[in-house]
């Protein structure tokens, strides 16, 4: 991350998506809690270290998706966030369009 950050432009923004195992335990995915929390962790330091600075750096936790083989296989939720809902939350993040730019941690679980 230290490599990465100076090569993003000053007006870009680095988006580190997780899953929810980064802060819920999961029964038998343990080893993938373990490096989600790591990972939300170094980014949140990373984004409270250059908070003064740019680029922008956000932490974003994702529920389940619902994808085209979970739609097909029947079990995707309506209220799951489909992959284009992250992209453009992303996106809005990266515009710095939304309030929600100036949070650094975003959770997008289940659609309200």
């Amino acid at each position: 991350m230290r490599v990465l950050v100076p090569l993003l432009k000053e007006s870009g923004a680095l988006i580190h998506l997780s899953g929810l195992s980064a802060d819920t335990p999961y029964p038998g995915a343990g080893l993938i809690g373990l490096t989600n929390a790591a990972k939300k962790s170094l980014i949140l330091t990373l984004a409270t270290e250059q908070s003064q600075l740019d680029p922008r750096i956000y932490e974003i936790i994702i529920g389940p998706i619902r994808t085209r083989e979970r739609i097909k296989n029947g079990i995707a939720r309506n209220n799951w966030f489909n992959p284009e809902d992250i992209g453009e939350y992303s996106s809005e993040l990266i515009l710095g369009n939304t309030p929600a730019s100036n949070e650094k941690l975003h959770y997008l679980v289940e659609k309200h």
